[in-house]
């Protein structure tokens, strides 16, 4: 999943709390967190698909 904006990201961008709450949550169920504040702020999550959700349909 990815959120992003195309405003201007802050200068003094830090990680806090809240992101770092996010990557150790998302990490613990095997996936990884991608935080990118250049041009706008992006965050992306990528979680694995588990076997037990692969059979699931819309």
């Amino acid at each position: 999943m990815q959120v992003a904006d195309n405003g201007s990201a802050a200068a003094d961008f830090t990680v806090g709390h809240g992101l770092t709450g996010m990557r150790e949550r998302i990490t613990a169920l095997g996936g990884t967190l991608h935080i990118n504040a250049g041009h706008g702020f992006a965050v992306e999550a990528v979680l694995p698909l588990t076997t037990h959700l692969s059979g699931l349909t819309s």
